[in-house]
């Protein structure tokens, strides 16, 4: 190390520290936090074909319990260039009940990337036409016991498609995770300090945590509460940003204290927002 530079970080060292708040939240709506390493799994499996024709699509379960990032996740796999280049379309899917008159499964499209001449109000006629000669990626997100049975059925019938076309689905229930043909992903939560950053980028974005130690000791308390949810930390944060009263952190600690779990808890933490956001 040169003199000059020895003396420019002493002088550095000497310097007194300011803390600057960040002016809003550092994460955008949909930005992945961490599972990068998972995400690299995803597009693994979205890029490489087993080899031998097995005469059946390839499955891979994607499991963690509510607010766990399955989707935002999966969102980040399909909008990275090279599954794009890869795939003629993706398409993200939703599963509904089954039907009355045919006892068939109905689907509907939330999204697709790729061929626009694709009908996105019938999906489960695109094996019949319009994606025989396509490699295709399908996402059903949050495939339950009851989607599980309706899945069972619709499969088989992808199997006559181009090589090289494959299922993602996700789930917060590890047995769904049977209908996958690859050894599932499954999400677990992120230990607490991990966590506590995420939560804290959120509900104290614009001020100085240090400043109010109050708020910052039930905004851990808050954060513990809520297992490892960014769903939960999105929300309750977006509650607690602007206010400064600790007794409204307070409040809100006392209503997040009987959340049950996890997977339990969502609705109640829709509940909670709408009870305390403004408007």
């Amino acid at each position: 190390m040169s003199s000059d530079l020895r003396e420019f970080i002493m002088l550095l060292q000497s310097c007194q520290q300011i803390s600057r708040p960040l002016a809003k939240s550092i994460f955008r709506d949909g930005q992945m936090f961490g599972r990068h390493v998972e995400k690299e799994r995803i597009i693994n499996f979205l890029l490489h074909t087993r080899g031998g024709s097995t005469g059946e699509v390839e499955v891979l379960p994607i499991i963690g319990d509510d607010g766990t990032g399955k989707a935002t996740l999966v969102q980040h796999a399909c909008d990275d260039a090279r599954v794009r280049r890869h795939f003629a379309v993706i398409m993200l899917c939703c599963t509904y009940t089954i039907t009355a008159d045919r006892g068939t499964p109905v689907l509907r499209s939330k999204r697709s990337i790729g061929d626009g001449g694709i009908n996105l109000n019938d999906p489960m006629q695109l094996f019949k036409g319009q994606l025989w000669d396509k490699k295709f990626l399908m996402v059903f997100e949050d495939v339950d016991m009851k989607k599980m049975q309706m899945l069972e059925g619709l499969l088989p019938s992808m199997g006559c498609s181009k090589e090289g076309s494959k299922v993602i689905i996700t789930t917060n229930n590890r047995h769904v995770g049977a209908l996958g043909t690859v050894d599932p992903i499954t999400l677990k939560v992120f230990p607490f300090p991990e966590y506590w950053f995420f939560f804290k980028a959120h509900a104290f974005a614009g001020r100085d945590v240090e400043e109010n130690l109050r708020l910052v000791s039930a905004g851990k308390s808050i954060a513990m509460k809520l297992n490892g949810s960014f769903f939960g930390a999105k929300i309750v944060g977006a509650v607690l940003r602007d206010q400064s009263d600790p007794k409204l952190w307070d409040m809100v600690l006392r209503d997040v204290a009987g959340l049950s779990l996890l997977g339990d808890a969502i609705a109640h933490v829709w509940d909670l927002a709408d009870n305390l956001l403004p408007g």
